[in-house]
């Protein structure tokens, strides 16, 4: 979607113009107030108002001359922390589109309380999400093993196994961060896994494919309705009173994966790897560098 410049969007994907009096008690998520990266319509924004586009596009990011080749895992983690906004952003696209839909129906302010409509792009969208913002975290466990591991056979096979073994203390991660990340998978990560299980072992994510229309403050907002529990791996019938916002969720895992990825970013090896890449200013090449230079002499 294309947008007029100098708008704010709303949690439920209400648009609000220069002019108009934002609805009460919901929060800004994106606007076109602040640069838009490429292939997105909106810039996503933190609860303090910074750029979610523009944290994930540095975060874990060289900021000088590097070698592509050492900088994988930083790279893929960057990719689908990135990938994930571009879903996440897709997602609001289409909550907009319910909103504005019911408002050209039924009025602006005036007219019905509620209603629901039917469109499977948001759900396609949100499934995308799901499993982008999923990989973020097998992105994070390589990188983690790439700077406390280095060098070392056995590396861990997905992030579950990373964080039995930093919670066990059979890693060399740092406490705070090691913390930080099993913390994390705890609160926000394994529930992504566990959505990502139910597409794949039980069915959509919606069986009705409804979209929830309901008015704050007279103007329309949009809610799609996941299960609350997909660990259960049973389908249950949604309504705008069972189950998780979709578009709520997804934001709250967005700004904390972009803040978890800043936190390993920042953390001592890591960030001395990132400011000091391998065969530039004085440092000898690495032997991942070397081992591609051979291969296409």
């Amino acid at each position: 979607m294309t947008y007029d410049q100098n708008i704010d969007v709303y949690e439920h994907g209400i648009v609000v113009s220069d002019g108009e009096r934002p609805p009460s008690g919901l929060s800004l998520i994106a606007t076109t107030r602040q640069p838009i990266y490429n292939s997105y319509s909106l810039t996503l924004v933190d609860r303090d108002g910074t750029s979610l586009n523009h944290r994930a596009v540095h975060a874990l990011d060289v900021p000088g001359a590097h070698a592509v080749v050492d900088y994988h895992e930083e790279s893929d983690a960057r990719f689908f922390l990135r990938e994930s906004l571009y879903h996440l952003n897709n997602v609001i696209d289409k909550y907009i589109w319910a909103c504005q839909l019911f408002e050209e129906l039924h009025g602006h302010y005036e007219g019905p309380r509620s209603g629901n409509t039917g469109d499977s792009r948001v759900l396609f969208e949100i499934d995308a999400y799901l499993g982008a913002a999923r990989r973020v975290y097998e992105a994070i466990s390589k990188v983690l093993w790439k700077h406390y591991h280095p060098g070392e056979k056995g590396r861990w096979d997905s992030i579950r196994t990373a964080t039995r073994a930093i919670a066990s203390g059979n890693s060399k991660v740092p406490a705070q961060l090691g913390g930080q990340i099993v913390d994390s998978w705890n609160a926000y990560g394994a529930k992504l896994a566990d959505y990502r299980n139910f597409v794949a072992h039980t069915g959509a994510l919606s069986e009705g494919e409804t979209c929830w229309l309901h008015r704050y403050d007279r103007r329309w907002g949009a809610s799609v309705m996941l299960l609350e529990n997909p660990e259960n791996k049973k389908r249950v019938p949604l309504r705008p009173d069972v189950g998780i916002d979709a578009l709520a969720y997804c934001y709250e895992v967005a700004i904390h994966l972009v803040k978890l990825c800043e936190q390993v970013a920042a953390t001592d090896a890591v960030a001395d790897y990132l400011a000091n890449p391998p065969g530039y200013g004085g440092l000898p090449a690495s032997p991942r560098w070397e081992a591609a230079r051979n291969a296409y002499r």
